[in-house]
């Protein structure tokens, strides 16, 4: 069963990242500026970040795949569907699946980026090393690893979580309808995407929301894990 784009995000605290993701950083108070070479046109690219680098003395990222004894816990929602299921028992990340979590699959970041932008919040830049044009964009809250074959873990600005923990169900429709139209979702394709794909709008909102809720309950932070 071949699934692209495969996204799972969770919830967690410093405690938990201590236990799980040695040599995790918090953002630098202003970003650093990266020199690299372009490989296409060998010319130095200059590119700026808010990660300090990880230290050297830091033990090395495991994998997210193996569970270190801790116990898995159900996702923030159930999972609707037949794929939805298989991706949550079959594919998302054993290491995950021990934090609040919920698993979604054929989507980019992007939509998720329209989501904060509706909301009037700042996304993450494109990516942990970014050009001068993004430097107006918020940190991270945290920054971890994990192994190179395993994706990317990114985390979302800290000050997301509130106003997505906020969101009353009557505020939330407004913003759904918001986010269906910054998609270019509209008429028809509004219910056959909801009723067809676990990645809709409207089903990822619910968990979105739920998520949040419970980074801000615990005083966790809310990161997102992509895999191809």
């Amino acid at each position: 069963m071949g699934i692209e784009n495969r996204l799972t995000l969770f919830s967690a605290t410093d405690a938990d990242l201590n236990a799980c993701f040695p040599g995790w950083r918090l953002p630098l108070p202003e970003t650093r500026t990266v020199e690299e070479i372009n490989p296409f046109t060998q010319t130095p690219v200059t590119f700026h970040t808010w990660d300090p680098g990880r230290a050297p003395e830091a033990d090395p990222p495991g994998s997210i795949k193996v569970a270190r004894r801790r116990k898995m816990v159900e996702p923030v929602l159930p999972p609707e569907g037949e794929q939805a299921c298989w991706l949550e028992e079959e594919d998302t990340p054993t290491l995950l699946r021990t934090f609040p979590h919920f698993a979604m699959w054929g989507v980019s970041v992007r939509p998720l980026y329209e989501l904060l932008n509706v909301l009037g919040l700042h996304g993450l830049p494109p990516s942990r090393y970014f050009a001068a044009q993004f430097k107006g964009s918020p940190p991270p809250a945290r920054f971890i690893d994990c192994l190179e074959d395993e994706g990317t873990i990114e985390s979302f600005p800290g000050d997301v979580i509130g106003p997505l923990a906020n969101l009353d169900d009557r505020n939330a429709k407004q913003c759904l309808a918001a986010w269906q139209k910054a998609l270019g979702i509209k008429g028809k394709a509004v219910k056959l995407i909801e009723a067809e794909f676990a990645e809709g709008s409207a089903w990822a909102l619910r968990r979105i929301r739920a998520l949040a809720a419970e980074a801000s309950r615990s005083g966790g932070h809310l990161f997102i894990s992509s895999r191809t």
